[in-house]
């Protein structure tokens, strides 16, 4: 059966997994911010061991390819295009806001207009973008500013769910009684869901013309 190697290095925790049939069959974390690199040329060399070292099976690579820290998205690009070139593999390039959205989507049951994802980008700044309740994005991913005005006034009367690190300098409810804070879930399920998506599509990433997206020219919040 086909699986799928997923890499996700763009936030303060890593994450990589091996999927088969949308479910993960193998991953490991890194939860420190420091330390990605050695983690994902480590830990990934033993998970494909482990799971038979064939490569046959195996179909694309997916990685999270921005907005978060700049360092740990250069780190897992770099990564997923050398596992790309080395076996011929295609390319899925997703964004962390999208798998922050969906993550919120998969756990939340009662009927929401959308989700916002947040994701830290210091001061009163975030990495931010909306999606509709089908996980549509209807506000393109940028960083905001939260303490200026902007356009998440406009979206007040919405039901909507926010997830991510942003969440630690802002309370939505306070900002709206229609919003709420989702404590941020594990982000595998849904890097998985989306790029398994992605695949049966056949929407891949070029490997010569893929590059990180920092939605903003610089942000290091801990090395990769």
């Amino acid at each position: 059966m086909v699986r799928l190697i997923h890499l996700h290095t763009a936030l303060e925790s890593a994450w990589i997994g091996i999927s088969q049939a949308g479910k993960i069959i193998w991953e490991d974390h890194h939860l420190e911010p420091q330390g990605h690199a050695g983690f994902l040329q480590s830990r990934l060399a033993v998970g494909l061991a482990e799971m038979g070292g064939d490569w046959s099976p195996y179909a694309a690579v997916s990685v999270s390819g921005g907005p978060g820290s700049y360092t740990g998205i250069r780190v897992g690009l770099a990564s997923a295009k050398g596992l790309c070139y080395a076996r011929q593999l295609p390319l899925i390039q997703l964004s962390t806001l999208a798998i922050l959205a969906k993550a919120a989507a998969l756990v939340t049951t009662e009927a929401v207009d959308g989700f916002l994802p947040l994701i830290d980008a210091r001061r009163q700044e975030v990495f931010t973008a909306l999606f509709n309740a089908d996980g549509q994005e209807i506000r393109p991913a940028q960083a905001l500013i939260l303490d200026q005005e902007n356009w998440l006034s406009e979206h007040q009367h919405q039901r909507l769910v926010a997830i991510g690190s942003g969440l630690k300098k802002w309370d939505p409810a306070a900002f709206s009684p229609h919003w709420k804070g989702l404590a941020e879930q594990a982000l595998g399920p849904a890097q998985v869901s989306l790029a398994e998506q992605a695949h049966a599509q056949a929407d891949y990433a070029s490997l010569h013309l893929a590059e990180p997206f920092y939605a903003k020219a610089f942000y290091q919040p801990g090395k990769g």
